[in-house]
């Protein structure tokens, strides 16, 4: 098992909470690698810190009340939140907003075909474009438009 392997396991192997192989691959390791020992001896000295300041100033009636609670199996009541006013105005600035993507381009007028084709022309002559074939295109619209019904 090599260094990486063996730190994920130190806090299970000082607990003696590793399976036997496990156990024995790590316990394998610790005396080629002063760096893993050193770690596991770090872990040991916290827990030994952890262990000797456990309850230590820690009230009697505390734990008492903590279980008496338990037992009554009382909640304690949750903070309840307003609304402000800046979440109630920017939530309706943002549908107002939404309002008018939605529905401003269905409102606006649709420019006619040949006025768009006219535009179009005008400028495909100025360019490489300028063949013609869109003038044919836009004397044929012309003159559907003006046969129509």
């Amino acid at each position: 098992m090599n260094c990486r392997g063996v730190r994920r396991h130190l806090a299970a192997y000082d607990a003696d909470a590793l399976s036997a192989r496990r156990r024995a691959s790590v316990g394998a390791h610790l005396p080629r690698c002063s760096a893993c020992r050193a770690e596991l001896a770090a872990l040991r000295s916290v827990g030994a810190l952890l262990d000797s300041a456990s309850g230590a100033g820690a009230r009697p009636e505390l734990w008492a009340g903590i279980e008496a609670r338990l037992a009554a199996n009382t909640r304690l009541p949750l903070p309840r939140t307003r609304l402000s006013l800046a979440w109630v105005g920017g939530a309706a600035a943002a549908m107002a907003v939404l309002a008018v993507v939605l529905v401003w381009p269905r409102t606006m007028p649709a420019a006619p075909a040949s006025e768009f084709l006219g535009q179009h022309q005008r400028l495909a002559n100025r360019g490489p474009l300028a063949n013609g074939a869109l003038g044919d295109l836009l004397t044929a619209t012309a003159t559907t438009q003006e046969v129509g019904p």
